[in-house]
């Protein structure tokens, strides 16, 4: 198989890159090749740095991604697996200080989990009762026994249990908060200094902040080996301590550091950690963590003299522990089991979430107006990787084009239909919505139909998610939808805030909301899928000739009032919208010959009677009301709009007008209010 595993943070040392280290090791001896990325798709090389190259990797030539944190969204268009081994308290509030997040960063983060595939347990009654939580109300990721992963290290060969009679304590950690001004565990590192039985290793400095500074036994960084030459020196020194944070502790959640220590065949002082009292229990040393870091320092070392004076029942502790860590915590163990049941694995997500019946036929529409071969062949190369079940694509084009339009198809084994416009009025295909009519009148194949529109890629499993949410109920479902922008293309070290902005406002459901603000332009008409039978009504078909884009929500706005239904929702962002420039927001308009605001104004004509859409109307304070008559009238005319909607489609013209208004403001030394982007 290949695997594709993801690094936050290029360039730099840490102990995700030190467990990556080992998980590519053992696959690569069980026989399986394996890449590193950032979290974007670029690849990086051993040691977790770019590569010159800004090229993507082709992640559907991988059989699954692994992503180490919860802020990584899953961008990558192949079976994506997330470890669930950070506390809650790094989910949903902040890290350091434990303040809560805005809702925005709570919702990004949630979002993050729910679009990977399978949620990797670690041991955590709460995160995993956390991770069954978010498939409450739509169904986002499997759960099995098989799915588990910890931060845990390898059996290591040719070292011995130390003795006991001399002995050090091995202490490491990345000591990050230091980057913050705080302190995890207050004095408690001044204290264990102070005693000079501690030897304190870890990064020396991160971002120009020394992380020790101070600590007169601090022995410098190990090499970022993929944890061996921790397990040596910690084996060296015999006795291991090993703390966590105040948000492990409560989500019962630990680092690596017990698994090496243990691995190590060291002994292990440790906190009250449920997690170790749990697996480890009477094999390891552990005290009672508290609040005042005197008292914490007084137990830590009570547990040392103990150990100075029981060498004996020292190394019988060491062994019980080390025999507990190869029987059930040896990543070996862990990554063949996540490989050995990764093909039951995407059996079991695509019969959870997959369309029932992998032979349901859906109908992708697709317009091709010439000088497209790009965009055409992009469509034809999602449809030929979409799993469960079996699309038909329908191409609208005019006679001119047909010729070229079965050359390009005839590389890809994709049932299709050509369907030929007759031009009568001399300018070319017309709009979108008429041509959505002609193919629900006469050439409706599938159940069920979507449309493929430029700056839009499916990942394979985009039409087949999609059809399980609507199977059974004639309606209409919506992808999660994340914006790729030129940010993307750069080798960035931070990706967190380019994430949220990429996904954060596209990965919810259509609300009343936006029903009631026409709010078309945030949803890519290929993020829809509609049942075909649904939207049959002859009065229907001749309505929606008048739509170019917006087309699809009327449809949609025409099913919730005909209903009182709203799109099914799932999840997963399937439908990538692409833009060329580095704006976050999804606009279909941009090639439309009508504007949203027209458009709106449209549905809100034939809509006037409707009971439903007058509540929603009025009820909502949209700008149904000031376009369309619903509700109070604005009394405000400005000639510079009015001028700027004329010239609209007269780029040139518009450009010199917008120049000569902004000249004429400057001589009038009136401020000039630059127009509202629409």
């Amino acid at each position: 198989m290949k695997i594709a595993v993801i690094h936050n943070w290029p360039g730099q040392r840490n102990s995700e890159l030190e467990l990556i280290k080992r998980i590519r090791r053992i696959a690569g001896e069980l026989g399986h090749d394996s890449t590193i990325i950032d979290p974007l798709g670029h690849p990086l090389n051993d040691d977790g740095t770019h590569l010159d190259s800004v090229r993507f990797v082709d992640t559907r030539q991988y059989d699954f991604c692994l992503n180490l944190h919860y802020v990584n969204p899953n961008f990558f268009d192949t079976f994506s697996y997330a470890v669930n081994w950070n506390p809650l308290d790094y989910v949903v509030r902040h890290p350091m200080d434990g303040s809560d997040l805005p809702a925005d960063h709570v919702a990004y983060r949630t979002a993050c989990l729910e679009s990977h595939d399978a949620l990797l347990s670690a041991g955590s009654e709460e995160m995993d009762d956390f991770a069954a939580a978010l498939n409450l109300c739509a169904g986002s990721h499997i759960t099995n026994n098989n799915l588990f992963l910890h931060t845990t290290s390898e059996i290591p060969s040719g070292i011995d249990f130390p003795d006991f009679n001399s002995f050090k304590v091995f202490y490491i950690g990345a000591n990050w908060e230091r980057q913050h001004g705080v302190e995890r565990h207050g004095t408690l590192v001044e204290r264990l200094d102070a005693s000079n039985r501690v030897d304190f290793y870890g990064v020396r400095q991160q971002h120009g902040i020394a992380l020790w500074e101070g600590v007169k036994n601090y022995r410098g960084e190990l090499p970022f080996d993929g944890g061996s030459s921790i397990i040596t020196c910690s084996n060296q020194c015999g006795v291991s301590l090993v703390l966590h944070s105040k948000a492990h502790r409560r989500s019962a959640l630990v680092s690596t550091r017990i698994f090496q220590a243990c691995a190590a065949k060291t002994l292990t002082i440790c906190d009250d950690n449920p997690f170790i009292l749990k697996h480890f229990g009477d094999s390891v040393l552990w005290f009672k963590y508290g609040d005042d870091p005197a008292e914490n320092y007084k137990r830590i070392m009570e547990k040392v003299e103990w150990v100075q004076d029981h060498p004996e029942q020292a190394l019988e502790m060491a062994r019980k522990a080390h025999a507990v860590f190869v029987e059930n915590f040896s990543l070996r163990r862990e990554v063949r089991n996540l490989l050995d049941h990764h093909s039951a694995n995407v059996d079991q997500y695509l019969n959870e979430f997959g369309a029932r019946d992998p032979s349901a036929s859906v109908d992708v529409l697709y317009v091709y107006r010439g000088d497209q071969d790009d965009v055409l062949q992009e469509c034809l190369e999602d449809l030929a990787a979409q799993v469960g079940v079996c699309p038909r694509l329908v191409i609208f084009s005019m006679s001119c084009h047909e010729d070229e339009i079965r050359r390009l198809v005839a590389r890809y084994d994709i049932d299709f239909v050509i369907v030929i416009w007759t031009d009568q009025g001399g300018e070319g295909l017309p709009l979108d919505g008429m041509l959505v009519a002609k193919y629900l009148r006469g050439h409706v194949h599938g159940d069920w139909f979507s449309f493929y529109s430029r700056r839009c890629r499916w990942k394979k499993m985009h039409l087949t998610q999609l059809v399980r949410a609507v199977e059974g109920n004639e309606g209409i479902a919506l992808s999660g939808t994340c914006v790729k922008n030129q940010v993307f293309t750069r080798l960035e070290d931070e990706y967190y805030h380019f994430s949220m902005n990429s996904i954060n406002v596209h990965s919810r459901a259509i609300t009343e909301q936006n029903l009631s603000e026409f709010a078309a332009e945030r949803f890519p008409v290929s993020s829809l899928l509609f049942s075909s039978c649904r939207f049959q009504d002859a009065t229907l078909l001749k309505t929606i000739r008048f739509f170019d884009k917006g087309w699809a929500f009327f449809l949609v706005l025409y099913f919730y009032l005909e209903k009182s239904r709203l799109p099914a929702f799932t999840p997963k962002m399937t439908t990538v919208f692409i833009r060329e420039d580095e704006d976050w927001a999804v606009d279909i308009y941009l090639d439309s010959r009508q504007t949203a605001e027209f458009e709106a104004g449209l549905a809100g004509a034939f809509f006037k009677n409707d009971p439903l859409y007058l509540a929603l109307a009025q009820g909502s304070g949209s700008f149904y009301g000031d376009r369309v008559g619903l509700g109070m009238e604005s009394t405000q005319f400005s000639i510079n709009e009015y001028c700027l909607n004329i010239l609209r489609f007269r780029p040139l013209l518009l450009k010199i007008y917008k120049g000569g208004f902004r000249a004429l403001c400057f001589l009038l030394k009136v401020p000039y209010k630059a127009p509202v982007k629409r």
